[in-house]
């Protein structure tokens, strides 16, 4: 794990929480509509978060699609998604690093700072979530989550 020398800093409740040791892995294959969705919400939430982008797809996306934020890498075609994350991974800089697929979309609710937690207070390794799909309307969770010791509580509102 790399280590930084900047120390984290969350600003809650705050559109565009900021967290100076995480990065964004996106591995991305023939969807550059969904790939395009994901970075204007990434942008909007998290606009300081540096981004790498593997794709596979058979030809390379436009240049003009990314920021200077974004590390952009067109590899050989199809080299699946297990290998382009592990290249992806490999790229970061930063302590943290949050692996996700081309079609996730970042809302107002969405909490990064809320999956970092345990892995920084809690000891743990790896840190996930629920996705919803946004074509249901259903809450998938109301709640709140502490760190205790080596344990994640979860409490259901």
């Amino acid at each position: 794990m790399h280590q930084t020398t900047k120390p984290s800093t969350i600003t809650n409740g705050s559109v565009g929480r900021h967290l100076d040791d995480v990065s964004v892995v996106i591995k991305t294959f023939e969807r550059p509509e969904s790939l395009k969705i994901l970075l204007d919400s990434l942008l909007i939430y998290y606009p300081d978060i540096p981004v790498i982008i593997i794709d596979d797809s058979r030809e390379p996306l436009d240049d003009n699609l990314f920021d200077a934020r974004t590390r952009y890498v067109h590899t050989e075609h199809n080299i699946g998604l297990s290998e382009g994350r592990n290249r992806g991974v490999a790229l970061s800089e930063t302590e943290f690093t949050f692996i996700m697929d081309d079609d996730f979309v970042f809302t107002k609710d969405s909490r990064l700072d809320l999956l970092r937690m345990p892995l920084v207070h809690g000891g743990f390794s790896v840190s996930g979530s629920r996705m919803i799909n946004f074509g249901l309307d259903e809450v998938v969770y109301h709640g709140s989550m502490q760190v205790e010791g080596s344990v994640l509580k979860l409490e259901m509102e």
